[in-house]
């Protein structure tokens, strides 16, 4: 594969995930992460979001989508393995270790408060990702409210699936 269909292939990925083609997506996605060639760490995290979405959120998400039955098989199968995945590539990354544990409270109910994701900010502090204030906003609306008002605005450039899921928790004008 030359580097422009390899290119064409990574904005294809979150292209068909804008455009709300999910399934053909995640295909893209896997099919971009499996080759090895430069996934970047969004992949990993637009992926494992789909993933969870699928086995998750059937009413909210698979029904208005046309997920078929088994994406939500698949999906919790697979939303773990891609967080480990990336984990391994980005090791220090704050916003795949987020949604590692953010992905446990929603699915299982294991414990993550407003402490742990403060604690997270605190090990990975090079991350600029401003993902995990749209959880902190949910205990602190004042304290993040710029950090909030930046997010809103990337989210709504590139509405992808866990943007416009990001963008569900926040107060958007």
């Amino acid at each position: 594969m030359d580097k422009l269909n390899i290119k064409t292939k990574l904005d294809n990925a979150i292209i068909l995930d804008i455009q709300k083609k999910y399934v053909d997506s995640v295909a893209s996605y896997e099919e971009i992460i499996s080759t090895g060639f430069q996934p970047s760490i969004d992949h990993y995290i637009n992926l494992s979001f789909l993933y969870w979405s699928f086995a998750t959120e059937q009413i909210e998400f698979n029904l208005p989508n046309n997920i078929p039955d088994e994406m939500s098989i698949i999906g919790g199968e697979r939303y773990g393995m891609i967080i480990e995945e990336g984990l391994q590539l980005y090791a220090n990354s704050l916003e795949l270790r987020f949604w590692k544990q953010y992905f446990a409270f929603r699915l299982f109910g294991s414990e993550f408060t407003f402490a742990d994701c403060l604690l997270l900010f605190n090990m990975f502090p090079e991350d600029e990702t401003l993902v995990p204030y749209f959880f902190l906003q949910l205990f602190d609306k004042d304290t993040y409210s710029s950090q909030i008002q930046r997010l809103i605005e990337i989210c709504k450039s590139c509405p992808t699936a866990k943007n416009l899921y990001i963008l569900s928790f926040l107060p958007v004008n």
